[in-house]
């Protein structure tokens, strides 16, 4: 009589999910295949999303079914995939309920040609852990600037101005939290990044609510510290410009 031969543990290149309490597992490696996509890279192969998401090609294969049917993703002939008209939709009904398409960009080209400088606007992204989305951005015409795209996503943990007054905001133990919010005005220099500095003002909206962070960068090999301090006058003005803006167009479509 043969003995059997104990079964081999089946082997998988996943990433492991996150324990989420009450998540879906589809669903959130769904949503990790639409977050695979940025302003750099539009277009992905297969293989390109099974890099970044950690899911094997089967798996996004799967996936992908429900995604194209629903509008959130499109396929071309070469087998190559983008982000379909319906997520452009979904975020267009973000701004729109908030006001920004209409508010950020005079304000944001302003400052922009007013210091010469990057100028972005960032929204908390609560992921776990929590991280911060660039939706608005304004570049200096300046052939040395700060390279980051509208789509551009980075963690909170990651430091610089942005990160440390929206976390003031979402994070009620942030160490320095009560500070920031009530200077509301955070700068840094060579933080997150060692040859940048910058500074950065929440802008609410109606009822006070946090809305998101207005940011100023530059390189620091153009700047310095002196320049920074002048600039948070600045960028404080700018976001309370932004933040009665905002107040004042949702009372007007109420």
């Amino acid at each position: 009589m043969k003995r059997s031969r104990s079964a081999k543990p089946i082997t998988t290149n996943e990433t492991p999910e996150t324990n989420t309490p009450g998540g879906v597992i589809a669903l959130e490696r769904g949503l990790r295949i639409l977050n695979a996509f940025d302003q750099r890279t539009g277009v992905l192969t297969l293989a390109g999303l099974a890099l970044r998401t950690g899911l094997n090609k089967s798996t996004i294969l799967r996936l992908m079914v429900s995604l194209e049917n629903m509008g959130f993703i499109d396929r071309d002939q070469d087998g190559l995939y983008r982000i379909g008209a319906q997520a452009w939709r979904v975020g267009m009904l973000f701004n729109s309920d908030m006001h920004l398409e209409r508010v950020l960009p005079p304000v944001i080209n302003e400052l922009s040609a007013k210091i010469d400088e990057s100028v972005s606007f960032w929204i908390p992204v609560m992921t776990s852990p929590p991280s911060r989305l660039c939706v608005f951005r304004a570049e200096p015409q300046r052939s040395v600037r700060v390279h980051t795209f509208v789509g551009s996503q980075f963690p909170l943990d990651a430091g610089g101005s942005t990160a440390r007054m929206m976390k003031a905001f979402v994070d009620p133990r942030s160490g320095e939290g009560d500070r920031l919010r009530a200077e509301r005005v955070a700068t840094t220099w060579a933080e997150r990044d060692p040859e940048l500095c910058g500074a950065s003002s929440p802008v609410f909206g109606i009822d006070g609510k946090f809305v998101g962070v207005l940011s100023i960068s530059a390189p620091i090999a153009r700047r310095n510290r002196k320049w920074l301090e002048t600039m948070r006058p600045v960028v404080l003005a700018a976001a309370e410009d932004i933040t009665y803006k905002l107040g004042r167009d949702s009372v007007r479509s109420r």
